[in-house]
């Protein structure tokens, strides 16, 4: 029986891969566990490398790059775990994570979806984020460790732990994250729909995962993703007398990002996501249906 599924997303990050894996078959508990590897069509030699040296992960090779999202999604579709936990190449499992986290599991209640490890800088101990809560306008914000109390609205993306029944409930169709999200957001997006359901999330933070700071990083522009995937988020799990009575914290994150981004110099870059995230609504109104069908049944 598979306790814990391992789905791990890569996109030429051969460098970083062999440090991953490493750190995942030390593992004491890992007999009942599976490692999944989905990568996003990489040219480094990422996929001969794991072919090579590490012959018990199961490889998914995208045709082509589909990004963050849905690269974690193709991974969790063939996962046979009972949990999952999802990772970026860059990372790493502190020792006895495994064995932490089996443990932790037999305790949690029924209706905990979600759980956030604690994410470290690789080599500095500095903490990355315990998870996300949500700030005063509902805009989530990483726990650090000088925020101890906040309460955990769901765990972030490069290294986060989903009950597999908590992912069936919640998806949508084949998605469990939203695959027009690209990268950023969907994490806290899956985290709205769990919270509608009454899924929970709790802190793991015995589990501790190293985060690697990446050295090339892609050529991704995430401030427009971000800007307009939030702008999805807020649409989609919302209905409409929650956005007519949330109308002024609505409004204050719109034309705040316009503010924030001009001061970056990025104001062509938030004029352009607000503009394609209207465009995208007739998309995103199919998938709120899907999401209000499951939210209201």
């Amino acid at each position: 029986m598979i306790k814990l599924s391992i789905v791990i997303l890569n996109k030429n990050g051969r460098q970083y891969l062999k440090g991953c894996l490493s750190s995942i078959f030390n593992q004491t508990g890992r007999r009942q566990i599976e490692v999944i590897l989905s990568d996003n069509k990489s040219s480094d030699g990422s996929i001969k490398y794991v072919k090579n040296k590490f012959k018990k992960v199961r490889i998914i090779e995208q045709e082509e790059d589909v990004g963050f999202a849905e690269g974690y999604n193709c991974g969790m579709r063939l996962a046979k775990g009972d949990w999952i936990l999802i990772l970026n190449s860059n990372t790493q499992l502190r020792e006895n994570f495994i064995k932490n986290l089996f443990n932790y599991i037999e305790y949690v209640p029924e209706k905990v979806g979600m759980l956030a490890p604690e994410i470290r800088y690789f080599g500095t101990e500095k903490i990355y984020s315990r998870g996300l809560a949500l700030g005063k306008l509902r805009l989530p914000y990483d726990i650090k460790d000088d925020v101890k109390e906040a309460e955990i609205f769901c765990p972030v993306e490069c290294a986060a732990i989903y009950k597999k029944e908590m992912l069936e409930d919640t998806k949508m169709e084949f998605e469990y994250f939203d695959s027009d999200y690209y990268v950023r957001e969907f994490d806290f997006d899956l985290g709205e729909r769990a919270n509608d359901t009454d899924w929970k999330c709790l802190p793991a933070w015995s589990c501790v995962v190293y985060k690697i700071k990446e050295k090339n990083k892609p050529k991704i522009d995430y401030d427009y993703f971000a800007d307009r995937n939030r702008f999805w988020t807020l649409y989609k799990n919302n209905t409409p007398w929650e956005i007519f009575a949330g109308f002024p914290r609505i409004f204050s994150i719109q034309f705040g990002s316009l503010f924030y981004f001009a001061a970056k110099g990025k104001f062509k870059t938030v004029v352009k996501s607000k503009f394609d995230a209207v465009i995208g609504l007739g998309k995103m109104k199919i998938k709120k249906e899907l999401i209000n069908e499951k939210r209201f049944e």
